[in-house]
């Protein structure tokens, strides 16, 4: 039996809006930047390092172990490890524990791998985003990620300690609540815990006050942390996230309760293991650099070896030269290595090969993680045509991420010098290659009418054959051809019109048939139909807005917080509503107003869905009179401030400011919102201010007419 069963399902988040959210909380600046963000790490942090889970040491330790075998049946109120644990000596505990560790190590080395949610937790210290990280694990992976990252090491055992105090942790600090594998005490038994728990109260409050928490690889299971982080969740301002690493299942019961907890912002994240999580939120949603080790590993090794103090000179010792400081020319000899291009190596004669192949691709994998246009521009200006196969290549793929950026922002002839270049540099077999040409192709035509719009959304259909070709379950490539297919469809009528829409909707259908879970394209079919319904009337219409909500409802079934399917089923409702009248409109106005402030809740800043909302209200409002008239005019303006709040320039949002006040006889506040709409914008035309009847009782005055006359 499922928890949504008792209780509404606990509300999700993507990752690009936990970026978001601690950019905000934490400042965009480095220099500036407010160390806001708390961890809380379990088992599952250190899994994929070789360390075992308690699960695991349950199944291959305690279960056979030969001091457990007349012990009792486990209580309902423990959880199996604490149980077993406590049937064992402190002293065997601690040992079975350090062996779990011990066999972790790399047996070249001696050392314990450090894997990516580590190095990537040690990257976001150094970036100035952590408060505390709290860890119930014994292992020592994240103050070795702190220190080999040359980050400073605040570790605190909780287990071994005498007191708390709240304030006295600097930004960056550990702190181990079940102590650590070489410490002096280990919490296992309920005896052991309960002593830290005496400090838990005063940790929370040290570690939520004014954090963003996020809670990666922890069960929860029948542990104190997890009550007393409950307890404290009320008093806490900023939101909870909860990383669970299963798709198809939810957290144990007791973290179920916190995640469902309707006065707190605590919001789950399924599917995703802490290394998977790591990497998505630090270098794709924060665009943070990889650390300097990875990223510069010669510059990471001088930066370390350039602590070291010299060798002391001792009289009439043959001690002469310093260690040190051969080893950091030794360095510096190897970074002009790395650095020196092929052809200059060719020229002196060098019989070394050049180390600089793996370094820049490197170098370019993480400038194009983060999108940075100056540093990519530069690599591909040193590069030159001198660049190797592997660095070109690199190049490419990273100059085909920049494409897609400049897509969403509308830069579309950008997109197209990128993947134009891209195209020249080793990436002409990818398949993506040729599915973000038909995007860009797209956003072109949408730009273009007639026989030119036509010949570009017939080159993206091109390009998204030529994607299949290489890859024939690409759902994605066929998703976009969708909705090419249905963007043109717009610009058409009658017969034309009703086979692109059909055409749109078969490209949405084999999406689904490779990828059934694919939520975009049935909310791209729900919007497709939606756009169709608008071109007929009557039961026609009728049937065609009903569909479009079944499938919107279906990609919400599969994924709950996709703001995204929310905005346009508002949008489709408010559509239909328009063609309704009397109390059927009313609902139908209603609902969109419902489906625009869940997509609120899920996305506070989404400025679409506001402006959206206004414009219901706005048409809603037009079918009424008096003071009933006024309160809709009014919430119609409050929710179109508040999209400007979030975007200033939203062009949709200041006409519609304009529309309101005209229709309310307010000239002078009309003709402002239409000079902001018309200052540098593109797309202003006399015809859009000349075809709305919303400015008929405002048209004759002098100030419209001589605002019209000069407009282009």
């Amino acid at each position: 039996m499922s928890h949504s069963e008792h209780k509404p399902e606990p509300q999700t988040a993507t990752i690009k809006e936990i970026a978001r959210w601690i950019r905000h909380h934490c400042g965009e600046s480095r220099k500036n930047r407010k160390a806001r963000v708390t961890f809380l790490i379990g088992a599952g942090f250190s899994a994929s390092a070789g360390i075992p889970t308690a699960g695991q040491l349950v199944k291959d330790v305690l279960r056979p172990h030969p001091l457990l075998e007349d012990v009792k049946p486990v209580p309902p109120e423990k959880s199996e490890y604490a149980f077993l644990m406590e049937n064992i000596p402190p002293v065997v505990r601690a040992g079975i524990i350090r062996e779990a560790i011990q066999k972790a190590e790399d047996p070249d080395t001696k050392l314990i791998r450090i894997n990516w949610a580590h190095l990537l937790l040690a990257t976001m210290v150094d970036a100035r985003y952590i408060n505390q990280i709290l860890t119930t694990n014994f292992d020592p992976l994240v103050v070795e990620s702190l220190s080999m990252t040359g980050q400073p090491v605040r570790a605190f055992d909780l287990a071994a300690s005498s007191g708390f105090q709240a304030g006295a942790l600097q930004p960056g600090s550990v702190v181990y609540l079940h102590g650590q594998a070489h410490g002096l005490w280990l919490s296992n038994s309920s005896d052991e815990t309960d002593r830290a728990r005496r400090h838990l109260n005063t940790v929370f409050q040290d570690a939520l006050r004014d954090s963003i928490f996020i809670v990666v690889g922890y069960s929860g299971s029948c542990d104190p942390v997890l009550t007393e982080l409950t307890d404290r969740f009320r008093q806490f301002r900023h939101n909870l996230y909860w990383v669970h690493p299963e798709g198809d299942s939810y957290p144990d019961k007791e973290a179920m309760k916190l995640l469902q907890d309707p006065c707190r912002e605590a919001r789950l994240v399924r599917g995703m293991n802490a290394d998977e999580f790591m990497c998505a939120l630090v270098l794709e949603g924060l665009e943070v650099a990889y650390p300097l080790i990875v990223k510069l590993p010669f510059d990471s090794l001088a930066r370390n070896l350039s602590r070291v103090m010299p060798l002391p000179q001792v009289p009439d010792s043959p001690r002469k030269d310093d260690p040190v400081e051969k080893a950091l020319n030794l360095v510096a000899d190897a970074q002009k290595r790395s650095t020196k291009p092929a052809s200059e190596e060719s020229v002196q004669g060098d019989d070394e090969s050049p180390m600089s192949d793996h370094l820049l691709s490197i170098e370019i994998a993480m400038a194009a993680t983060t999108k940075s246009r100056t540093v990519l521009n530069q690599l591909r200006e040193r590069l030159g045509r001198d660049g190797s196969s592997e660095t070109r290549a690199a190049l490419g793929r990273a100059y085909l991420t920049l494409a897609s950026a400049e897509i969403e922002k509308g830069r579309v002839d950008q997109a197209i010098d990128d993947l134009e270049f891209a195209e020249t540099n080793g990436v002409k077999e990818l398949p993506w290659l040729h599915s973000i040409w038909g995007n860009a192709l797209v956003a072109k035509a949408k730009s273009k009418i007639g026989a030119e719009a036509d010949a570009l959304f017939q080159q993206a259909g091109e390009k998204y054959a030529e994607a299949l070709q290489i890859k024939p379950d690409m759902h994605e490539a066929l998703n976009n051809s969708g909705n090419a297919l249905s963007d043109q469809a717009k610009t058409k009528s009658g017969e034309e019109a009703e086979e692109l829409f059909q055409k749109a909707i078969e490209k949405y259908i084999e999406a689904l048939r490779i990828k059934p879970d694919k939520h975009e394209a049935l909310a791209n079919w729900g919007l497709t139909l939606s756009d169709q319904a608008k071109t007929k009337s009557g039961e026609e219409a009728e049937e065609l807005f009903q569909k479009a909500s079944e499938k919107f409802a279906e990609a919400l079934r599969i994924k709950l917080d996709y703001h995204g399917a929310l905005y346009n089923w508002g949008n489709a409702l408010g559509e239909q509503a328009r063609t309704k009248s009397g109390a059927d409109a009313d609902v139908l106005f209603f609902q969109a107003g419902e489906k625009y402030a869940v997509a609120l809740r899920i996305r506070p800043d989404m400025h679409e869905a506001l402006a959206s909302w206004g414009t219901s209200l706005l048409f809603q409002a037009q079918t009424k009179s008096g003071a009933e008239a006024d309160a809709l005019f009014q919430q119609a303006i409050e929710k179109l401030t508040e999209a400007l709040r979030i975007k200033p320039d939203y062009r949709a949002a200041q006409f519609n400011m304009a529309c309101i006040s005209s229709l309310r006889d307010d000239t002078n506040q009309a003709l402002y919102w239409l000079r902001t709409w018309a200052e540098g914008n593109l797309e202003a035309t006399k015809s859009m201010v000349e075809e709305d009847s919303d400015f008929d009782g405002i048209r004759e005055t002098d100030e419209f007419k001589a605002f019209v006359a000069g407009l282009d």
